[in-house]
């Protein structure tokens, strides 16, 4: 456990004798006015009508929103989660995170004080929140004790992959997904706005076998391990924060990763724990997908796009310059200029 800072980053240590200071015609301060003063704020009672809350809340995450391109990141985002279950997306400039990160780690639970509250960018949010917490150098962040640990570990609100592109529509809508892992691709090298960027896709199944293919892109392309072809119970994933994607030339709506996306692979979560009692146990093999491969057991399901559909991608954005050694193999796929028309 953290130990607690001997004074709060920022103020100076105060006295607690009130002696001198304090009247005498007054009766002396007890604990339970000192609560009341410290009184928390849950975060769905959040607003900045507020003045000078406190809040108690555990970090779910901390992302770099950038350019994923050029890789110039804009700010630091991070979301919030309370006893009551509310999460709030809160943010920091580059700068002050330089000091703010070393006090403010993921899973920690921590006090907060002196911050701002604005309403939330909806089109830049994880979260659903009518406003959202931003950090500078004068926040105050305390470490809790014990009697904060109820508050929860995660947070997902998961997608129905039936709504994608239908009731779940938008350039910057976010969601969290759940499925049984179908099929894995090979990784690819792509060129994008003249960047050359990696990406694999990945084929997820929900428990009525509807199947939504999601692109990992960056650092998220080697977290799904090669132990995910043992057999002997279903490989279940869990993602929070994917953003939506239509696959170019064939109308296929997906799902893609980004730098706030989280990738949650344990068995003992409840969320996945109560999925795999969800699915059959009959389960079909994990293989790395192979260019120009046509699957016939997915033939009756119109939902169903097929890996080598996927490299069928809009020639003026996206180029396939070559198809490169996968992990799931144990030899080395030659490189394939591929050319689109």
């Amino acid at each position: 456990m953290e130990k607690l800072p001997s004074a709060e980053r920022g103020l100076q240590p105060k006295s607690t004798s009130h002696a001198s200071t304090w009247p005498p015609w007054l009766p002396p301060v007890t604990g339970v006015m000192v609560q009341q003063e410290k009184k928390i704020v849950p975060l769905s009672l959040l607003t900045n009508k507020l003045d000078r809350p406190r809040i108690v809340a555990r970090v779910l995450k901390i992302w770099h929103a950038c350019n994923p391109l050029t890789g110039i990141t804009f700010n630091i985002d991070f979301t919030l989660i309370d006893v009551e279950g509310t999460v709030i997306q809160g943010t920091m400039a580059v700068d002050d995170s330089n000091i703010i990160l070393q006090e403010m780690h993921e899973g920690n639970n921590y006090e907060f004080y002196l911050f701002r509250v604005i309403p939330a960018k909806k089109k830049y949010c994880v979260v659903s929140h009518d406003w959202q917490v931003k950090f500078n150098r004068a926040v105050i962040i305390r470490p809790v004790s014990d009697r904060y640990q109820e508050i929860p570990l995660r947070y997902f609100h998961f997608c129905q992959f039936e709504e994608l592109g239908k009731q779940i529509v938008g350039e910057h809508v976010v969601v969290d997904a759940i499925g049984r892992i179908n099929r894995f691709s090979t990784i690819r090298e792509v060129v994008k706005d003249g960047v050359v960027v990696y990406v694999r896709t990945v084929e997820i199944a929900n428990e009525r076998n509807i199947i939504v293919p999601i692109s990992l892109w960056g650092e998220h392309i080697n977290e799904l391990k090669e132990e995910l072809t043992i057999k002997s119970h279903p490989t279940v994933v869990a993602f929070s924060s994917l953003r939506l994607r239509l696959f170019p030339g064939r109308g296929i709506w997906g799902l893609k990763t980004y730098t706030a996306t989280r990738i949650y692979q344990d068995r003992t979560m409840p969320e996945i724990a109560q999925f795999e009692k969800m699915i059959s146990v009959n389960l079909k093999p994990v293989t790395a997908g192979k260019i120009g491969e046509a699957d016939s057991l997915h033939a009756n399901n119109s939902d169903y796009v097929t890996l080598d559909h996927l490299l069928s991608l809009d020639p003026e954005q996206e180029k396939v310059i070559s198809v490169c050694h996968s992990t799931y193999t144990s030899t080395i796929v030659n490189f394939i200029n591929l050319s689109l028309h």
